[in-house]
């Protein structure tokens, strides 16, 4: 069952790069701060027709996540901004939130969801009949807990002001949350935080030049960007700097990854943990080719001469991304590093040059590369099931899309990301591939059985085929892949 979204992100950044592909100078980060969000905006569309609504001056509540975090898109609030302050992203949301309060006569307000994968407050206020918020955006974390809380969710099919075919609607995302023919959850370009966690593979540009190695831009394109050929890359500038004869976090690394790069690298490959229909869900993960990634996938980890793993570094730090393999990047000692999109953010003061790739395909006979999204930053439009007020709702949820679409997402990918944080032309058009080319899968949200580590704990695991791992927890994943589908069935 493949997928092939359509392209709602990929219509407001490529209104967006015109001005960068053609060969002028992208703003630099201290010039932005004196644009104005409506600098970002692309063209008007012909889909959003306003509905002539008005509220009357009421509060309109969303549900959304507001957490401690040093990744810097989690910053900027999702549902709403009052005030700007020079930032593009801040500014075109403050933008939204102005059109938005504006034209349905509203007040904005957040209900606050403190745990991303505990979504303590809605099950709560869903189980009292609390009519608190009037849709929500969660993280796909959270979502299981949700929808094992029967009767908490709207099926979004039955709003009749949603319409799906919206350019602003991620089709991938919306096709694999359908399940047994109800729409639980579905993302959109109001989902600002899904935009950030895409995982890439961020890369030093100075050591590709100083190794003498290929152009990773033309491997992309020629199709030649494959598992081996980066760890064959990541291998050839390994070194021992300190002359210790020890791997230490003084040494320059390959790779630069975490648990979860065993799945984010297996599904570059191409291999799905789970395939649905509205009859069924079926376990799909064992394969030969699953097999034989993960094998490579764990060795790639397990080699500390090759690959700086999170879980290798000392102990002593706050944080290993930003105190170590952040630094290590931009000083010359790593060549790739496997992490979101919203990192880039978090890279702006870096020095060095460096570019994103989209994660490896598994062979050269593979023909489409596979983008993935991390559950813990990918969030979803839900409406709860206290929810009186329906279709004036889909309404409003319609009119925030269309209006991240065009002010939100282009300051996000143009000014965020490429004009502060992106170097080359050429990035901007891997990050066009990597929207293009996002798939999901439930199983990497429900974690059935915990199918999840049944791949990431191939790391510990060398030596051993993931068929017999697999084949250890398989009764216990089908057994909760049969109780999720009965109970999803018989509501």
């Amino acid at each position: 069952m493949k997928h092939y979204r359509q392209l709602s992100l990929m219509t407001a950044i490529l209104l967006t790069l015109p001005l960068i592909a053609c060969g002028e100078t992208a703003v630099p980060a201290d010039e932005t701060a004196t644009a104005t969000a409506s600098d970002t905006t692309t063209s008007p569309s012909s889909e959003y027709t306003d509905p002539g609504i008005d509220f009357g001056g009421e509060t309109f509540t969303v549900a959304a996540h507001v957490w401690e975090t040093p990744w810097q898109l989690a910053n900027y609030n999702e549902v709403f901004i009052d005030e700007e302050n020079g930032d593009f992203l801040n500014d075109a949301i403050v933008k939204r939130t102005q059109l938005i309060e504006e034209q349905f006569n509203l007040n904005l307000d957040i209900y606050p969801i403190a745990e991303r994968n505990k979504p303590t407050e809605l099950v709560t206020a869903a189980l009292a009949g609390d009519d608190v918020y009037k849709f929500g955006l969660v993280m796909s974390a959270s979502l299981p807990t949700m929808l094992g809380t029967e009767g908490m969710l709207v099926d979004l099919n039955s709003v009749p002001t949603l319409d799906f075919t919206h350019s602003w609607w991620d089709q991938n995302a919306i096709d694999e949350l359908n399940l047994f023919g109800v729409q639980y959850a579905a993302l959109g370009d109001v989902n600002l935080y899904a935009k950030g966690g895409p995982v890439v593979n961020f890369f030093n540009k100075v050591m590709i030049e100083s190794n003498g190695l290929e152009n990773p831009y033309e491997l992309v394109r020629s199709g030649k960007w494959t598992l081996d050929k980066m760890i064959e890359m990541a291998t050839a500038v390994s070194r021992d700097l300190n002359s210790n004869g020890v791997p230490d976090i003084d040494d320059c690394f390959g790779f630069m990854g975490e648990t979860d790069s065993m799945f984010y690298l297996l599904t570059g490959c191409d291999v799905r943990f789970s395939e649905h229909d509205d009859e069924k869900i079926e376990i799909t993960i064992m394969s030969e080719r699953s097999v034989d990634a993960i094998a490579k996938i764990a060795d790639l980890l397990n080699d500390k001469h090759v690959t700086l793993f999170d879980g290798d570094c000392p102990a002593g730090y706050s944080n290993v991304y930003f105190e170590i393999m952040i630094p290590t990047l931009g000083n010359n000692r790593a060549l790739f590093f496997s992490n979101n999109l919203l990192a880039s953010l978090n890279m702006r003061d870096m020095e060095v040059d460096f570019g994103i790739l989209p994660l490896p395909k598994y062979n050269e006979e593979q023909e489409n590369y596979v983008s993935f999204s991390n559950t813990w930053f990918n969030d979803y439009v839900i409406i709860p099931s206290t929810n009186t007020d329906l279709e004036r709702t889909g309404e409003v949820i319609e009119a925030m899309c269309y209006y991240s679409q065009q002010y939100v997402v282009p300051a996000f990918i143009d000014n965020a990301v490429m004009n502060k944080t992106i170097r080359d032309d050429d990035s901007g058009e891997m990050i066009e591939l990597v929207f293009d080319t996002m798939e999901y899968d439930i199983a990497l949200i429900f974690n059935w059985g915990g199918i999840q580590g049944t791949v990431t704990g191939m790391k510990s695991k060398s030596g051993q085929s993931y068929a017999s791992v697999y084949e250890a927890s398989k009764a216990a994943i089908l057994a909760a892949v049969d109780e999720t589908t009965e109970e999803l069935k018989n509501r």
